[in-house]
């Protein structure tokens, strides 16, 4: 899934998030021989406030067994906005971001 981030109104890119059940969870799949970090959970938390959203779960299935966790955002969604820009892709930082526009089929 790809949606279009804004923060106080400007486009800072797009977020690419795995799966997106019914509008509701985040699933971000990994495939790493390492227990899951910090990061790998910071990414998740990332798109549950960029997205406004409840709930993620964070699969690992880079391991003999799986691993997995449940992730809630934090009480204070507003410290986390400064984190988006860690996980968004922008193209173009000043231009606005078609998320659509496939680099093949562009007309230029």
């Amino acid at each position: 899934m790809v949606r279009e981030i804004t923060v106080d109104g400007t486009v800072v890119g797009l977020l690419y998030v795995d799966h997106l059940v019914e509008g509701q969870l985040i699933v971000e799949e990994k495939a790493v021989p390492h227990l899951m970090t910090a990061d790998e959970i910071a990414q998740v938390i990332t798109y549950l406030c960029a997205l406004e959203l409840n709930v993620g779960l964070l699969i690992n299935f880079g391991r003999n067994r799986l691993e997995y966790k449940r992730i809630f955002p934090p009480k204070d969604v507003a410290s986390w906005r400064g984190r988006i820009h860690r996980y968004v892709w922008n193209p173009k930082p000043t231009a606005s971001v078609n998320p659509l526009a496939h680099p093949l089929t562009d007309d230029r």
